[in-house]
């Protein structure tokens, strides 16, 4: 379960352990994830190493239960001491009823909070759900 801190996040870092997540989850042919990242990304601080992580997988776990998706993008950078995370999918988004309560987002709302950064989502005009994160970061 994500909620447990996989052994990898902390020897190999951030990107690598979502890599080997996302191959993991590619080869199911399911559906397809493509990561990108800037490469600040090994230098983030432990707390938001582990949030992001735990944001990400969140985030892939509800399109895999929800949106009938085949395909998401994860975009991570790093740019004037703000980390930005950019998700989407092809799904077929969230309905206003539910855009706001449940979906797991409150844990994430809890935990970007905690960070002080900010936590968007909604649907895409081209069909289908976004979130964007941003968390102030100092580079360690």
């Amino acid at each position: 379960s994500p909620r447990l801190m996989p052994p990898q996040l902390e020897s190999f870092g951030l990107e690598n352990t979502l890599e080997s997540v996302i191959e993991q989850i590619n080869n199911t042919g399911k559906i397809q994830v493509v990561l990108t990242t800037s490469n600040g990304l090994r230098q983030l601080e432990w707390p938001i190493t582990l949030s992001l992580y735990r944001i990400i997988m969140e985030l892939i776990n509800n399109t895999l239960k929800h949106a009938e998706a085949s395909k998401v993008t994860i975009d991570i950078l790093v740019q004037n001491n703000m980390l930005i995370c950019n998700y989407t999918d092809n799904g077929k988004g969230i309905s206003a009823n539910i855009a706001d309560k449940g979906l797991g987002h409150s844990g994430i709302y809890g935990r970007v909070n905690a960070l002080n950064g900010t936590f968007e989502k909604g649907n895409r005009e081209a069909g289908g759900f976004y979130a964007s994160i941003n968390i102030p970061t100092i580079l360690v």
